[in-house]
């Protein structure tokens, strides 16, 4: 951000407000935070928890073919 201030006496009192807004607007932090809807934030985690299930059963089986 860029502030522009005034080093004459008569714009004292506008260049503090824009000092301490500029101070403000400095301090404020944003976290993103993805909308998802509920239940397809569930059946990705389930679609990812069934592939991961069927990888482990290929390993343990010793084929190649997923148990169904």
């Amino acid at each position: 951000m860029m502030a522009c201030i005034s080093p004459a006496d008569s714009n004292m009192e506008e260049t503090l407000n824009t000092l301490r807004y500029a101070d403000r607007a400095k301090k404020i932090k944003n976290k993103p935070i993805v909308n998802r809807d509920p239940q397809v934030a569930e059946i990705l985690r389930l679609k990812a928890l069934v592939s991961e299930l069927q990888g482990g059963a290929v390993t343990a089986s010793g084929s190649d073919d997923p148990v169904r």
